[in-house]
């Protein structure tokens, strides 16, 4: 991350800035591991580790969309993370009313699709 922070000059003309930060990652991978440039395709491992960066930085975002959504759809929305997946459930348990659950829910994870850039048919993990 800092590497690409470094670069933020040639950042705008980048059209994908997932693969330009696998990128980086690879080739940081290759230098620390002792890889040079003369190394050919037979020298490297046959399937490359995929960088585990994404997924660690999507937990990130979606914690941190969390801590700052109102009180009363985190809450459910924790409740849900933790494997309440009935609406009935969580309503027996929290003492609302189903139908308030089912509508806090519903605009949680609305709330969650627009903070991260997801369109409304993109799933948040199927948080229901």
């Amino acid at each position: 991350m800092l590497r690409l922070l470094h670069r933020q000059d040639v950042l705008a003309e980048v059209e994908d800035l997932r693969g330009y930060a696998r990128t980086i990652l690879r080739n940081l991978h290759r230098r620390r591991s002792g890889l040079g440039r003369e190394d050919t395709v037979e020298t490297l491992p046959e399937e490359p580790c995929a960088p585990e960066v994404f997924p660690v930085l999507a937990l990130q975002e979606l914690f941190e969309v969390l801590e700052a959504m109102p009180p009363e759809q985190s809450s459910l929305l924790r409740l849900v993370m933790e494997g309440e997946t009935s609406p009935r459930d969580i309503a027996c348990r929290t003492g609302l009313p189903e139908g308030t659950v089912m509508s806090r829910l519903a605009r949680a994870r609305a709330h969650l699709r627009r903070e991260m850039g997801l369109g409304p048919r993109d799933r948040v993990a199927d948080l229901y």
